[in-house]
């Protein structure tokens, strides 16, 4: 007879076999046999009839065929309400001038579809003290709402940067309010460092490996040269004289995967100061990019083979005791997914997929016109991502529209197994300006490929933890 399939993923280890059940978001172990039964119920939709395993599965809750009704966010009904009093961070875009012209940047002429180029516009003081008078209005929820200055390269508008700061914390009085910032690095001095330790800002540097590395990406605009010597006299003379300061400083590596991990990684052995607080890394975003970017074979087995070195160091030591921040990273990802796997009964029968932020609410981008946008990694030059600006407040029905992406390509989104754990927002869904289905699904092979690796990982931890592999 005829069933509906179970709404799982099959997936197997070397050592053992399983289904990951979202509905549940469970992973569930199971002999051979049973894998293979579950496989051609998949294939065939008729469910196998003597498998008893199967029975009890279901009996207790599992293998169900439920699949999400509605594509509809869980907090589109408060949503009005959270951009009254609950938004979170507000990123003031001081200047799109940088003195840098970094390859990959999605201001980079040569880089970007969208034609998004430097320029020298700033934001004026009336914008920025209208930004900073309507963030104190809509946060009035928030314990510690936080503005982050950013660019172009917002050091270049220092003196701008202290006026903002001392007029924020006159406009909130009492109220406690945090401030960090994102810079290239070139241009923090000893001014710079006592102004950030006297106010307790933090702030996070760009930093993309060792000299050799660093340099073919990230150079001066005009000249051209590379800029690792100047950021790292700068990164080195905090580190050393500000150490209060240090604690709050973090650096962001983005990686371009054309080059040997081992010299990539090699910054973490050859610099003091590579023992920062936290690096941030990331593969460079071609969301924008004419050309997409490259992973090399070598690359990523390189990587596997950190991330696994990590992963045997976490198991013996109760976390990773290294200073290799691609194990580290590796170790936080471990962390996250198993935290993500909290068993549940059933999916909701209205929900969306797990990637969208609350537009506006979580973060609220103001750039030099004071329009408004999720965060610093949409285009500006779209309006479908643009949220309002500073004379008319929000646009309630593009925040709402954004949160509710999936509704773009729902049925497939209610089909998909990685629905729960989906990572696609409002940039995967920008298409030269319109919102498109389309477009979102061209990244879904992505976000499914990406889970069962973490999956695959989370199995690979259970297994060692209960002794299992081999067995």
């Amino acid at each position: 007879m005829e069933q509906n399939k179970p709404f799982i993923r099959l997936l197997r280890s070397p050592y053992h076999f399983y289904f990951f059940d979202v509905n549940r978001n469970q992973v569930v172990r199971v002999s051979k046999k049973t894998y293979q039964n579950l496989q051609e119920w998949l294939e065939t939709g008729e469910q196998p009839r003597m498998d008893r395993t199967i029975v009890n599965l279901q009996e207790r809750g599992y293998l169900s065929d439920f699949h999400v009704k509605e594509i509809e966010h869980p907090m589109t009904p408060v949503v009005t309400d959270l951009l009254q009093t609950q938004i979170h961070s507000m990123v003031l875009q001081l200047t799109q001038e940088c003195n840098f012209r970094c390859s990959y940047c999605i201001y980079s002429e040569s880089h970007s579809k969208l034609q998004r180029v430097h320029s020298d516009k700033k934001m004026s003081r009336e914008t920025a003290y209208r930004a900073i008078d309507f963030f104190a209005e809509h946060t009035t929820s928030v314990n510690y709402p936080r503005i982050a200055f950013y660019g172009g390269e917002p050091l270049l508008e220092f003196e701008m940067m202290k006026e903002l700061t001392a007029y924020a914390r006159k406009v909130f009085g009492d109220r406690e309010i945090r401030f960090t910032f994102t810079t290239n690095g070139s241009l923090l001095t000893r001014e710079v460092a006592e102004f950030c330790l006297d106010n307790q800002i933090g702030f996070l540097i760009s930093l993309d490996g060792p000299e050799k590395i660093h340099n073919v990406n990230r150079r001066f605009a005009g000249n051209g040269k590379g800029s690792y010597e100047t950021v790292r006299k700068n990164i080195d003379m905090i580190y050393k004289n500000y150490p209060k300061l240090w604690d709050g400083v973090s650096a962001n590596m983005v990686i371009d995967q054309q080059y040997d991990f081992d010299e990539i990684t090699a910054l973490f052995d050859e610099e003091e100061f590579a023992s920062i607080n936290q690096f941030l890394l990331s593969d460079m975003d071609d969301i924008y990019s004419v050309e997409k970017t490259v992973r090399t074979t070598s690359f990523q087995a390189k990587e596997e083979y950190h991330k696994f070195a990590a992963y045997i160091d976490y198991l013996k030591n109760g976390d990773y005791t290294g200073k290799n921040w691609f194990e580290k990273d590796a170790v936080m990802g471990l962390k996250k997914i198993t935290s993500e796997m909290k068993p549940q009964n059933q999916l909701s029968e209205r929900s969306s997929h797990s990637g969208p932020c609350i537009p506006g609410s979580t973060k609220l981008f103001v750039n030099a016109d004071g329009l408004f946008f999720p965060c610093e990694r949409v285009s500006e030059f779209s309006d479908a991502v643009c949220i309002g600006d500073l004379d008319h407040g929000f646009d309630t029905d593009k925040v709402l529209h954004l949160l509710n992406l999936g509704k773009l390509n729902g049925e497939n989104c209610k089909q998909c197994w990685a629905f729960t754990h989906c990572t696609l927002c409002a940039r995967h869904a920008d298409d030269h300006g319109k919102l498109s289905g389309d477009f979102k699904n061209s990244f879904c092979n992505r976000v499914r490929y990406g889970m069962e690796r973490r999956l695959m990982t989370y199995i690979m931890m259970k297994e060692c933890q209960r002794g299992e592999i081999g067995s």
